[in-house]
């Protein structure tokens, strides 16, 4: 039980921190990272009518987008327990 716990609470975690992301990158990272055959560059460049390039761009700054969202919610968290102690 415990287990499924976690797991549940890391998906909460993730869809939060997915949160941050537009809807563009929020695709770009779907397609690239989160699929078993990742779409190209510039199959996703045609597809939101950018090129492959600002693709690669977006696809390098989401996940630091996501790291950053991570760790402030790991810091609030931090701070509340401390407050509460």
């Amino acid at each position: 039980m415990a287990e499924a716990e976690e797991r549940q609470r890391v998906l909460r975690a993730l869809n939060r921190a997915l949160s941050v992301l537009s809807a563009r990158e929020r695709r770009v990272i779907d397609a690239r990272l989160m699929t078993e055959q990742a779409q190209t560059l510039d199959e996703l460049g045609g597809e939101l009518r950018i090129s492959s390039e600002r693709v690669r761009q977006i696809g390098g700054r989401a996940p630091q987008k996501i790291k950053a969202a991570v760790r402030a919610e790991i810091e609030g968290r931090r701070r509340s327990a401390r407050s509460r102690a």
